[in-house]
């Protein structure tokens, strides 16, 4: 599912940030393409509105910052995997090494729910996850990342809650 929604151009490991508004930032201006009407200020604000109703923290180290742009047609996914973990500013200080930016469309909810499951599951899944964390180029982070098979069982076995 993630290879739908997720470029190559769009996977940065071994990445450095010094903050959470520097990682934002960082998403917002890769996420720019000539056809997603979207600018680096647009997903920004969208990105920290987002962060304002709660934290995207997830769990070990992962944030899933997500926001809904009105503009889209269809989802864009970004990935940062960072060389050292920043604080992601969340109520209790989490340090995140792994961030999954998702830029989604304001009309289709329930892809949206469908992505974010796949996406949660991806994570939960601590082979692929260890897979993940272990690339150390973007094209080697991108493979893991799109790597439907290492969820096939996990898929079957666990019913991630939202």
């Amino acid at each position: 599912m993630l290879k739908n929604v997720l470029h190559p151009d769009h996977v940065k490991a071994r990445f450095t940030a010094q903050s959470k508004k520097c990682l934002f930032d960082t998403i917002s201006n890769l996420a720019i393409n000539p056809y997603c009407g979207l600018n680096p200020t647009m997903i920004m604000d969208g990105l920290l509105g987002r962060e304002r109703i709660g934290s995207t923290y997830l769990d070990k180290g992962i944030a899933i910052p997500h926001a809904r742009f009105a503009l889209l047609q269809k989802p864009i996914a970004l990935c940062l995997h960072l060389k050292k973990p920043l604080d992601y500013d969340d109520t209790e200080n989490h340090p995140v090494d792994l961030c999954l930016a998702l830029l989604l469309p304001n009309d289709d909810s329930n892809q949206y729910l469908k992505l974010l499951s796949h996406c949660i599951r991806c994570f939960k899944n601590s082979a692929h996850l260890s897979q993940i964390r272990a690339a150390t180029t973007d094209e080697a982070l991108y493979r893991c990342l799109i790597e439907e098979n290492a969820l096939q069982l996990h898929d079957q076995a666990v019913s991630p809650t939202l």
